[in-house]
């Protein structure tokens, strides 16, 4: 295959690794913990893994065996990303606001109704 076809399937790649990062991750560690997660997080993580996964594939189809030195580190920084998201979605969950839905008498409990008090 030319090199420029070469660029192209590896930034189309790219993309369908992007929306398969964040499908999975929202799968796997739930969607209310991805939606609760800083967006600066998601972000480096999501791209920096869909580029793993890119640089991995490139680094194995350039040699005829897959397994290399080259392909086995990028390998490792595609485990070193998943390691990374699971970190930050259990930081998250262990993180996440508790409701206080159980009719306690806290501040946050009590709704404050105009011109009537409080109920």
């Amino acid at each position: 295959m030319p090199r420029s076809g070469l660029r192209v399937a590896f930034a189309l790649e790219f993309l369908v690794a992007c929306i398969a990062v964040y499908v999975i991750w929202g799968e796997v560690g739930g969607q209310v913990h991805l939606d609760l997660m800083p967006w600066h997080w998601k972000l480096i993580c999501g791209i920096g893994t869909a580029a793993s996964i890119v640089g991995f594939t490139r680094a194995a189809s350039a040699r005829e065996r897959v397994w290399h030195r080259k392909s086995f580190l990028w390998f490792v920084l595609v485990l070193a990303f998943a390691v990374l998201i699971a970190g930050l979605t259990v930081y998250t969950h262990e993180t996440e606001p508790i409701d206080e839905e159980n009719g306690s008498s806290s501040a946050h409990a009590r709704a404050i109704i105009p011109f009537g008090g409080e109920s």
